[in-house]
């Protein structure tokens, strides 16, 4: 059996920022991918881990940002396999306001290798919708202190190929 998974490789810069007057961390993915630019800006509210909003397609004319209200919970503090939570509220999406639902749960731990080396992760897999609209699901990997290692999504793999903080 052939595999047909698209496979991109994104190199990560990692700084702090601030998103919507909150100060957070951003995640800036390049890729070769134009479409596959993204900036992440993550933070910490309370122990756990939201994604504020992301710049999508950077550099593209279509460039747009997404921001969140109130942000998903990407995270948990100290996640058990099989531990799982709900976020839901709104998101605006190029100026336009439609309500969200995520849900994610804890696959597990693993030692992962991609082509920034290897790493310790932990595994979550998260169903992201767009009330009448979109559904993904991925399944992302994080390392600690480095973040977003791997994701998997019905678009492809996308592998960390460096990063630098």
């Amino acid at each position: 059996m052939m595999n047909t998974e698209m496979i991109q490789k994104v190199k990560v810069e990692i700084e702090d920022a601030t998103f919507e007057g909150k100060k957070c961390t951003v995640f800036k993915h390049f890729s070769k991918v134009p479409m596959l630019r993204r900036h992440y800006y993550y933070g910490l509210e309370g122990d756990q881990l939201v994604n504020y909003g992301s710049d999508v397609f950077k550099g593209l004319p279509n460039e747009m940002t997404l921001s969140y209200n109130p942000p998903p919970v990407i995270l948990q503090p100290f996640p058990s396999p099989g531990s799982a939570w709900v976020s839901q509220g709104e998101v605006s999406v190029a100026g336009r306001m439609t309500d969200y639902e995520s849900e994610s749960v804890v696959v597990g731990y693993n030692v992962i290798t991609v082509p920034a080396g290897k790493f310790e992760c932990v595994c979550i897999e998260t169903t992201f919708e767009l009330v009448n609209s979109m559904k993904i699901t991925e399944t992302i990997w994080y390392a600690e202190d480095v973040g977003m290692v791997k994701s998997k999504t019905q678009f492809g793999v996308f592998e960390l190929e460096s990063y630098s903080d």
